[in-house]
């Protein structure tokens, strides 16, 4: 099976602190993981998504720029370009 994911929305971008991930019902129950990664390309957090909307801390990280990568079954991804500020 192919799985696609359409529709992921990511604010507020630049944010300070945190930032909400919103997914459509359908791709939030299919097994989804957000991970985020610095833009030396290391792992982060990784968050099961349970529910279409879901929230990541980034306060106690730098200010700069950030990758979240939103996969669905472990196949299929979709990156985010954040920016966190002071």
């Amino acid at each position: 099976e192919n799985y696609s994911i359409e529709n992921v929305t990511v604010f507020p971008n630049p944010t300070t602190s945190m930032v909400q991930v919103m997914l459509s019902e359908m791709e939030a129950a299919e097994d989804a993981v957000c991970q985020l990664y610095d833009f030396a390309g290391r792992l982060l957090q990784t968050v099961t998504v349970t529910d279409s909307m879901t929230t990541l801390n980034l306060s106690d990280y730098a200010a700069g720029i950030y990758v979240l990568k939103v996969m669905q079954n472990g196949v299929q991804s979709k990156a985010i370009k954040i920016v966190k500020e002071n």
